[in-house]
């Protein structure tokens, strides 16, 4: 087996590879299973697992449609939220053991599970399960398994500072293109939306146009400006109409909003 060092420099290794658009938290269980020789989840608060890898030959169909689901259970996931530090060597009748009950003859009831809670910037970001097979976390395992939980609350501290600033910009941008409208432009838009009551639908100006009393030359040049501005996407279909997708989430929720009054 490599050394404490060497499999300590591979999990640093995550971070100093660079980052890119959106963390890949499937390609980091994917190098921690095999480190730790282990079953390895990555859970958000919500339960949603964000990554998950085996070194291990464990799983049965009931796990199997849990990963496809993207989700633990409810139960589970409240279980995990209750651990405030390191929790090791879980054995296989506790509520936090990752292996499923049902399989106890076949794992002879020899197996054992770390839950780890995901920290970073002072909140808890979620949770890391690390399981094995007929023989427990040594020391070096779990100094190695704490260390990966903080490079997981590194990057899933990153990913939501990303977010947070990718929904300030898209604000901005909105504010901004609503703000290019016309009043009358405005007043379309506000009832284009409305009529098509979700992200993306068939919108016929023509209808809407006579409805609302304003020309289809309003309908269709405040859709431009939006779309130059990449708050929606359009596409015409002819006679059937125009179909359009928001782009950005926060738009609706503004054009909806008392800010837009």
């Amino acid at each position: 087996m490599a050394s404490l060092l060497q499999r300590t420099r591979k999990i640093s290794a995550i971070l100093q590879e660079g980052r890119h658009d959106k963390v890949d938290f499937e390609a980091m269980a994917m190098r921690l299973s095999p480190i730790l020789d282990s079953v390895v989840y990555i859970i958000d608060n919500d339960g949603k697992i964000l990554g998950y890898d085996s070194s291990i030959d464990y799983s049965n169909q009931r796990l199997d449609d849990m990963i496809k689901t993207g989700y633990v259970t409810k139960d589970y996931l409240q279980a995990a939220l209750k651990i405030y530090s390191t929790m090791t060597d879980i054995p296989f009748r506790h509520e936090l053991s990752i292996f499923p009950i049902e399989e106890e003859e076949r794992f002879d009831g020899k197996t054992f599970t770390v839950v780890l809670p995901v920290r970073g910037a002072g909140e808890r970001l979620g949770t890391l399960v690390f399981g094995k097979l007929n023989k427990n976390f040594e020391e070096e395992d779990l100094v190695l398994a704490e260390y990966a939980s903080t490079v997981v609350g590194i990057e899933v501290l990153h990913e939501k500072q990303d977010k947070e600033k990718n929904i300030a910009r898209d604000k901005d941008l909105v504010i901004m293109a609503m703000n290019s409208l016309s009043t009358s432009e405005k007043d379309a838009v506000d009832h284009i939306f409305r009529e098509l009551d979700g992200t993306e639908g068939l919108l016929i100006a023509s209808k809407i146009a006579d409805r609302v009393g304003i020309t289809r030359s309003v309908i269709v040049n405040a859709l431009r400006k939006l779309e130059s501005a990449g708050i929606i996407e359009s596409k015409s279909l002819g006679m059937k109409g125009t179909y359009i997708k928001v782009q950005k989430e926060y738009f609706l929720e503004y054009i909806f909003s008392k800010e837009n009054i």
